[in-house]
């Protein structure tokens, strides 16, 4: 199960976490490992609506180190791979 997110034109693709447990193992999951859970996000970072796109992605990056501080999800850490499509 996917969900999409988008604000202001970016997306981050979401892996679904609702069936995971921290004693399972993840087979089939695309970005989820036993130790990380890797989110991609596709936006405009060189073009016309960087500043929104950067802000965007701090925004996210501040969120996922709180919550790695505090241990992740299920015990995986939080990772963000960002591609720019301007």
């Amino acid at each position: 199960m996917k969900r999409r997110t988008a604000l202001a034109g970016q997306s981050f693709v979401l892996p679904g976490l609702a069936s995971t447990s921290r004693n399972q193992a993840v087979k089939g999951e695309p970005g989820v490992s036993p130790r990380e859970i890797t989110f991609g996000q596709i936006c405009d970072m060189s073009a016309s609506r960087a500043a929104v796109a950067l802000a965007y992605s701090a925004g996210a990056r501040l969120h996922f180190d709180a919550v790695n501080q505090r241990g992740g999800v299920h015990g995986r850490l939080l990772r963000t791979v960002q591609f720019d499509d301007g």
